[in-house]
């Protein structure tokens, strides 16, 4: 818990104050409502004081330097008070955000287009979540368990695309992780692959990629786990998707054979 000045830091306190141990009971983590209620307070907390030091030692951060910026500031006649500028060290700032933006663009000017698009979501019914809550708590209770999950199985399938090549070739890659309106995280996956593997055909899209059910017979776990996590449906009045009597995503969308490729859409 102590930081490298040897004083413990407002965010490693409160990680002591969430962190469960085995065999003592954390009454903060019984909470609920009021658990998800009490860590948005913190964050707001560390976040405030983040920019209160910002805002105090702008001098020492040199803002000075910031020509680009300050001229900015000096001409537009809207913005009255005095200016604060925000490092790029502040996480979630615009101009920590326009880095990773640059960066992105870098790869592509690098390596090419991205040429897959994956997104992974966390499921509350994993294992790993259920073995960890109490009776009569839900993975909603514990959104601290759901993101550590879920965190550490990102990394696992990130390890096996970019290091196992599991599929194809991964030259470059760039991802982002947001959380759902149901609180569930959510990340969108570019990876650009080796221009040999890039699949501009329809050959190559079939020998990556088959959108097909299991043989509930040969893969029973697997029929399970891909109809009941990763078809659209059953369909209702109750789910928002559903207008005029159907899926307004066109839902189930028309058998083929093969995939076919069509220039300005997705791939069908």
């Amino acid at each position: 818990m102590i930081g490298r000045t040897g004083n413990t830091t407002q965010c490693k306190w409160y990680s002591y104050l969430l962190f469960q141990r085995k065999n003592e009971y954390n009454f903060i983590l019984r909470g609920c409502r009021l658990l998800r209620e009490f860590v948005v307070d913190l964050y707001i907390c560390i976040e405030r004081s983040r920019l209160n030091f910002i805002r105090i030692n702008q001098p020492r951060l040199k803002v000075n330097l910031y020509q680009g910026v300050l001229e900015a500031l000096d001409n537009d006649l809207d913005l009255n008070g005095s200016h604060i500028v925000l490092p790029s060290s502040l996480i979630g700032g615009p101009r920590e955000m326009s880095q990773l933006f640059q960066d992105s663009m870098s790869l592509v000017r690098e390596f090419g287009h991205p040429s897959l698009f994956i997104t992974m979501t966390a499921n509350p019914h994993w294992p790993e979540i259920v073995e960890q809550l109490v009776p009569g708590k839900t993975s909603a209770d514990r959104p601290d368990i759901v993101t550590q999950v879920f965190y550490l199985k990102l990394q696992s399938m990130m390890r096996d695309l970019t290091k196992k090549n599991c599929l194809w070739k991964v030259v470059s890659y760039v991802y982002t992780v947001e959380l759902q309106k149901q609180g569930l995280p959510h990340a969108h996956i570019l990876l650009i692959l080796d221009r040999e593997y890039v699949p501009n055909t329809a050959h190559k899209a079939d020998k990556l990629i088959l959108a097909e059910l299991p043989n509930p017979q040969k893969c029973p776990n697997l029929y399970k786990l891909v109809t009941r996590n990763m078809l659209h449906g059953p369909f209702s009045a109750r789910f928002a998707c559903w207008r005029n009597d159907k899926c307004k995503y066109g839902f189930p969308k028309p058998f083929s054979e093969h995939t076919m490729l069509v220039d300005g859409e997705y791939p069908i």
